[in-house]
C-alpha cells in the first residue's frame, strides 16, 4: 500500500468515526432530554452526550484532533465502567475507544 492511500483511508476512517460517534452522540441526548420524569442521571447522561458530540464534532479539526481524542477517550471509558455497574457492557464503546486510539497513534 502506498503512503498516500494509507494516508487518505486513515482520514476517511477518522471522519466516519467522527460522523457516528456525533450521530449516536444527539440521538442519546435528545432522547434523554425528553424522558420523564427528569432525573439527575437523565440530566448527567444528556450532558455527557452533549460534551460526547462536541468532542466528536472538534475530532474532525487537525487543530483540536488531539485534544478532542483524548476527551473523547475519556469518555467511552467513563460511559463503558458506568454502563457496566448497571450491568449493561456497552461494547460498541470499545470499539470506538479503539478507533479513537488508532486515529491518534497514526497523527
Amino acid at each position: 500500500m502506498s503512503a498516500r492511500f494509507q494516508q487518505v483511508t486513515l482520514r476517511v476512517f477518522q471522519y466516519t468515526l467522527a460522523l457516528v460517534v456525533l450521530l449516536l452522540s444527539i440521538k442519546t441526548a435528545v432522547h434523554r432530554m425528553f424522558d420523564e420524569p427528569r432525573s439527575l442521571h437523565t440530566i448527567l447522561l444528556s450532558g455527557f452526550a452533549g460534551l460526547e458530540a462536541c468532542a466528536a464534532v472538534f475530532f474532525v479539526f487537525r487543530s483540536t484532533m488531539k485534544p478532542a481524542g483524548y476527551a473523547l477517550l475519556g469518555l467511552f471509558v467513563f460511559a463503558f465502567f458506568f454502563h457496566g455497574l448497571h450491568g449493561d457492557w456497552n461494547l460498541p464503546l470499545l470499539v470506538f475507544a479503539s478507533g479513537v486510539a488508532v486515529v491518534l497513534a497514526q497523527r
